[in-house]
């Protein structure tokens, strides 16, 4: 039972910190937000990439959870 507490605060700690960088990421101002608005246009609509932690396997102890995915080269 710790062992799941742990993940469950781990876990609800990343989707906090997620939910704000994304946040940030859809207000933007106008150059980044073109930066943006072509980044996302040249992905396929099917790559899940920065989610597939958030939708995958639930963890049972910490080191189960996915690792994040690195925001290299994603600055805006």
């Amino acid at each position: 039972m710790a062992a799941q507490t742990a993940v469950r605060r781990l876990h609800t700690a990343r989707v906090l910190r997620t939910a704000r960088s994304w946040g940030d990421l859809w207000q933007l101002d106008v150059p980044a937000r073109d930066a943006r608005n072509a980044y996302l246009r040249g992905r396929d609509a099917r790559d899940y990439t920065y989610v597939d932690w958030l939708y995958g396997p639930t963890a049972l102890v910490p080191e189960e959870l996915a690792p994040p995915f690195p925001p290299a080269g994603l600055r805006w």
